[in-house]
């Protein structure tokens, strides 16, 4: 009795140390985006499993061309953008899209 006690109070006390480690979010995704021939001002979002903006995770210019790596929390994300960025006006909205393995995106 005394064993199974001792037994059980060690696997309670791993239980409450496993809460407190942080894993990451098996969902998480990197992904490369690269601007057309044109420049693009643009706001990444990042999207959770239902859909929704959970937040911006990047924002910046791209130069047509040029690319930019992004990490998105769960693997998903939209964005708005700026086709014009050297001019001021409304940004456009992007697609929801798939972010992984390093894949390249085009944008806008």
């Amino acid at each position: 009795m005394k064993r199974f006690t001792k037994s059980l109070s060690i696997l309670f006390l791993a239980m409450i140390a496993a809460g407190f480690i942080s894993l990451p979010d098996a969902g998480a995704g990197s992904c490369i985006l690269q601007a057309t021939d044109d420049d693009v001002f643009i706001i990444i979002y990042d999207l959770n499993s239902d859909g929704s903006r959970r937040g911006q995770i990047w924002e910046g210019r791209i130069n047509a061309g040029q690319t930019a790596r992004i990490v998105t929390p769960h693997g998903q994300f939209d964005y708005d953008y700026n086709s014009q960025p050297d001019t001021d006006q409304p940004l456009s909205g992007g697609t929801e899209r798939w972010c992984n393995n390093d894949e390249v995106i085009l944008v806008p």
